[in-house]
């Protein structure tokens, strides 16, 4: 999706992502390669990691503060999703996907961020804009980018979730570092050339 960030609200980058990660999966279904793939489901796990710890970290704080109760059901439910599928993309990060059982559960947990994203894009997400002035949603475009360029990369279960941003940075700079084996100098360079949060 050639899309340029820079004009984007934040709910606009959080929706970009979804896209991001949907079109990677349409690649896979559609490679032949086997190494074409396997890099595909480590790209989609990296994106993945990075978008769920930047959510955590910057407007699901902010759910049950503007939406109260409804946002306290957002929270939890979010939560547990994203939990789960730290645990299952944990699992995927250690297999190849020439296993049968890891490609069953890499369509298995595609499904189920493709409902998550759902969720997210019908209920959650237009509920926190229609709360939010244009200063918060500013402010909030400013924290999600600047939590994303901190995220972690490889998914963290033990972490807990939501992850603490102080445990998300350090951990990211490790993530990082092993990005640079799996994907090389120039693709690791590709995905710091995040949005500014300006």
């Amino acid at each position: 999706m050639k899309v340029d960030p820079s004009g984007l609200s934040g709910f606009e980058l959080v929706r970009r992502d979804h896209q991001i990660v949907n079109e990677l999966f349409d690649l896979y279904k559609q490679s032949v390669s086997i190494d074409e793939k396997q890099l595909i489901v480590y790209n989609i796990i990296r994106e993945l990691s990075m978008h769920s710890c930047a959510e955590e970290t910057s407007w699901y704080l902010k759910l049950e503060g503007k939406l109260g109760d409804k946002g306290k059901q957002y929270f939890d439910e979010s939560v547990k999703e994203h939990q789960q599928l730290k645990e299952d993309l944990e699992l995927l990060n250690t297999e190849k996907i020439t296993d049968p059982k890891a490609e069953s559960k890499f369509e298995t947990v595609m499904k189920e961020v493709l409902e998550h994203v759902k969720f997210e894009e019908t209920s959650v997400i237009p509920d926190m804009e229609a709360s939010m002035t244009k200063e918060e949603l500013a402010e909030m475009r400013e924290q999600f980018v600047k939590a994303k360029s901190m995220a972690t990369t490889r998914p963290h279960p033990n972490a807990g979730t939501p992850v603490s941003s102080i445990a998300a940075h350090a951990t990211a700079l490790i993530d990082k570092s092993a990005d640079l084996v799996r994907f090389g100098v120039e693709k690791s360079k590709a995905y710091a050339a995040e949005p500014s949060a300006k």
